[in-house]
């Protein structure tokens, strides 16, 4: 009978893919033997897909954790191994005079990959799993893997040795991307190797080119490269029509290109100019046309996504802004490169390099921003609408779409989020029937190519939503949320993957004043993440926030971490100072110093009048099944 080719199946195609990577990285290096450690990949990779694809659908998972176990397992026995040997490796394709070794695609990151492969397993296992297949640090753990913190923080010194392009290297050598060699008769030893084809695929897909970057993926099956008929030009590959339909995880490696320019080679030539050959294979062409009276190309390679501007009339060489070396943070909207305020074209060409955006959960990818105001969409999104982060409730405006680019960004919008929330925004909703279940979802614009994800969770009574927080677009009091909390506190530096407001407690605070404690959680691009608590006060019918603790690369605040104690001084209207401490839903009890109190609340007298007190007093909480519980509190 023959045996089911993962190649023929879609569904499995990218779990394949991902699985293959962690087994690869996982494995011990081979500098004399790549085969070994390619086929086991495969095979370890294979085998955990199908006995895990019986599961149902949530297999992926458990397949995750099978491949990472037996990889573990099998770099261990090779360290007890005498001298790391192992016996001879004896394939079908040996026997036929033939070797397959991966193909090495990103030839400027060797020295890059040599000192990944001397890391410990361990940390190798934590890279795969956050810098290729994009998991947060706090779910390495759930992922199996053990002491996630010490693998971590040797896969962050390997990056910081590379400088501020430490974040954009990636493995030189694809293992879901194969070459094969003929070996020369008569050789008993490893012989001398000659190509014999140019690269085969034991893959689930025909990439093009290497799709990394925490997410990134490669283009869709039948994008054409360079030389090919169905290229858009010079050094530019093409998505065919259609093909995120066939996807399992639609991302910008999906996306057709779009734009009335996007047949123009010598608008595409100059973009690639002006990029500076950034890649040994295509980028991939997003988007080429005119946009607010000037030229406009995209192009993206994986991990990174690169915006050539030019006014209509070009005069001068383009302007790097940043080199692609360099790695600089995302520029502002209100400083976009090739572009003025109001959106028409510069000048000059300029050309500005960004990290890749991709969405915070699957299909969920965000729109591109081609000049201000303007937005390239993804192709599975039929319909727009924002609104600026102002007010309790949402004012939701719709957006005309031509060509895959949005209308500008109504000026009475940009204005009312610049007034009340610091620039941020404006927040867009978006509706994707075929995919991210069908229903809306809610991103805001941070100033960068890309865009975050925005959230809601309400507090109890109200149920915790089961697959996480909700979206802005079905919780109208997430506004109202992040209009007072999230607006007056300062948000992270860098690209900011997701935004969440985390009601946890909400009532009565003394002296007839109302509460709403609520926890910020900012996951950025790299996996880290920010958790902020804010209270918010109202008090003879004014509101203010009070910042009250933060944390770093946590797991609070998420459907990991749900529970959480946060505590403040403050100061009534009477000028009484009280400490005030509230904890999440799971909160049964907590103790204020020598103050103990049952339930989610406590309030303890203070000073009647005087500054702050300096003391900050000793907090913590009780839960129903007695975990310790995340301390929230000001310095």
């Amino acid at each position: 009978m023959a045996r089911r080719s993962v190649r023929d199946d879609r569904a499995l195609a990218r779990p394949y893919r991902d699985l293959v990577w962690l087994a690869y990285l996982v494995l011990p290096p081979r500098e004399h033997d790549p085969e070994r450690r390619l086929v086991t990949a495969h095979r370890l990779a294979a085998r955990a897909l199908a006995r895990a694809a019986r599961a149902g659908d949530d297999f992926y998972p458990l397949a995750r954790r099978r491949v990472l176990r037996a990889a573990l397992r099998r770099d261990r026995l090779h360290a007890l191994a005498p001298g790391g040997r192992r016996r001879p490796w004896r394939t079908s394709w040996w026997r036929a005079g033939l070797e397959i070794v991966p193909a090495t695609v990103r030839g400027e990151d060797v020295g890059f990959t040599a000192e990944l492969d001397r890391l410990p397993a361990a940390a190798r296992a934590a890279y795969a799993l956050t810098r290729l297949e994009g998991l947060r640090p706090e779910e390495l753990a759930a992922a199996g893997l053990a002491h996630p913190a010490r693998a971590l923080a040797a896969v962050a010194g390997l990056e910081a040795r590379h400088g501020a392009a430490g974040r954009l290297c990636r493995p030189s050598a694809d293992p879901t991307l194969a070459r094969v060699y003929a070996r020369l008769p008569g050789s008993r030893a490893r012989p001398v190797m000659v190509a014999v084809t140019v690269a085969a695929v034991l893959a689930a897909t025909i990439p093009i080119w290497l799709g990394l970057s925490g997410g990134g993926h490669t283009p869709a099956r039948g994008a054409a490269p360079a030389g090919h008929p169905g290229s858009g030009g010079p050094g530019v590959a093409l998505v065919p029509a259609g093909a995120w339909r066939a996807t399992p995880d639609p991302g910008p490696e999906s996306w057709e290109p779009r734009g009335d320019l996007r047949a123009d080679r010598a608008l595409l030539g100059r973009a690639l100019a002006a990029w500076g050959a950034p890649a040994r294979t295509p980028p991939q062409l997003l988007y080429a046309g005119t946009v607010g009276g000037g030229r406009v190309v995209l192009l993206r390679v994986p991990g990174r996504v690169a915006r050539y501007t030019e006014p209509v009339a070009p005069a001068a060489p383009a302007t790097p802004i940043p080199s692609v070396a360099s790695a600089a943070p995302t520029p502002s909207a209100s400083a976009l490169d090739g572009a003025t305020g109001d959106g028409t074209a510069a000048r000059r060409p300029a050309v500005a390099v960004f990290a890749e955006p991709r969405g915070a959960r699957r299909g969920a990818a965000g729109p591109l921003e081609v000049a201000p105001g303007r937005y390239l969409l993804p192709p599975w999104v039929t319909e727009v609408a924002v609104a600026p982060l102002a007010g309790a409730e949402p004012r939701w405006r719709a957006l005309g779409v031509r060509d895959g680019v949005t209308d500008p960004v109504p000026a009475e919008v940009v204005a009312a989020g610049r007034e009340r929330c610091g620039g941020r925004g404006p927040v867009f909703r978006l509706r994707a029937p075929a995919v991210a279940g069908g229903a809306p979802y809610t991103m805001i614009d941070l100033g960068g190519a890309g865009m975050a994800a925005i959230r809601y969770e309400p507090p109890p009574p109200a149920e915790a939503g089961a697959p996480g927080p909700y979206e802005l677009s079905a919780a109208p009091a997430g506004f109202g949320a992040w209009t007072r909390a999230g607006c007056p506190v300062r948000w992270p530096a860098g690209e900011v993957r997701s935004a969440t407001a985390w009601e946890f407690w909400a009532g009565r605070l003394p002296e007839r004043a109302r509460g709403r404690w609520i926890c910020l959680r900012f996951t950025g691009a790299d996996g880290g993440s920010v958790t902020r608590g804010v209270l918010l006060v109202t008090a003879r019918g004014r509101t203010r926030a009070i910042t009250t603790g933060q944390r770093r690369d946590t797991w609070d605040c998420s459907r990991l971490g749900r529970d959480i104690v946060s505590g403040t001084w403050w100061r009534a209207p009477s000028r009484r100072w009280y400490y005030l401490a509230a904890g999440s839903r799971q909160v049964t009890g907590i103790t204020v110093g020598r103050h103990d109190g049952d339930g989610a609340f406590l309030a303890v007298r203070g000073p009647r009048r005087g500054p702050e007190p300096s003391r900050t007093p000793r907090l913590s909480a009780r839960t129903l099944q007695g975990a310790a519980t995340p301390v929230f509190q000001a310095p």
